[in-house]
């Protein structure tokens, strides 16, 4: 079967275009250019081919599963970096696919079968978003001070959009207050911040140490977490909840 998914333009993000745009195909997706009145692009189609139909036991035809996002993610996830590369623009948001229920179409005969005759099942994501807003009190910040360099690598962390320089930024908050190295930090780390949290025990340390070398390096021997798989970005999003509050406490009661 087929999956289509229509990604808009992010608001501001329109790129000019002069010609029309050909499709493209990379495997088995197909790429559409979508222009607006203004010849800008205003959205991008796009279909996975091949797709395997999938029906639960009571004959729902599944309107989405990991497989198919998985696949649906890398492909926007390189059409929006080649975009950013070539043009400049940061024009599209690939987790849109994500958050979306493609339209499903039939591509042989008895798809089309079954098409007819299954209902289908709407998988459709829901994104919380949580705003949690602090009261400003800059008398609390001036002990601060002393660990601006570990806040200004906070900061940066909560300015960026992508969860993987975030992952990154946060956890040097844990490089600014340990110098310790492996099974060392891991312990040291430990040891410190379960007093004031459980959940920090020394094997949740490893899990986050072990995460961000698997970020930072492309050829790290427990395998690469890539921005363009949809595994890797739910894993460092899991991680995120642990690591974000692990490094407010670090800055909240460093470390002496």
């Amino acid at each position: 079967m087929k999956a289509f998914y229509r990604i808009p333009i992010k608001a501001g993000g329109g790129v000019p275009v002069t010609t029309k745009i050909a499709p493209v195909q990379i495997g088995n997706a197909k790429i559409d250019w979508e222009m607006d009145g203004n010849n800008k692009l205003s959205s991008i189609g796009l279909t996975i081919s091949e797709a395997e139909l999938r029906r639960d036991s009571a004959g729902v035809i599944h309107a989405t599963y990991p497989e198919l996002e998985e696949a649906a993610f890398k492909a926007a996830t390189y059409i929006a970096n080649s975009i950013l590369v070539h043009t400049g623009a940061d024009a599209i948001d690939p987790e849109i696919v994500l958050l979306k229920t493609p339209e499903l179409f039939p591509e042989t005969p008895e798809e089309e079968t079954l098409f007819a005759s299954s209902p289908k099942r709407l998988d459709i994501a829901v994104r919380a978003i949580a705003l949690c807003w602090g009261i400003l009190s800059p008398n609390e910040w001036v002990p601060e001070f002393e660990q601006s360099a570990a806040l200004a690598s906070f900061a940066d962390g909560i300015r960026v959009s992508s969860p993987f320089l975030r992952y990154e930024q946060f956890y040097k908050v844990i490089e600014h207050f340990f110098s310790d190295k492996g099974e060392g930090l891991d312990e040291a780390v430990s040891n410190y911040a379960s007093s004031h949290d459980p959940r920090f025990t020394k094997k949740m340390i490893e899990q986050l140490r072990r995460l961000r070398n698997r970020c930072v390096h492309p050829q790290a021997p427990h395998g690469h977490v890539n921005p363009e798989s949809r595994a890797s970005l739910s894993e460092v999003k899991y991680f995120l909840t642990h690591l974000e509050p692990l490094a407010r406490l670090l800055l909240r009661f460093p470390p002496r």
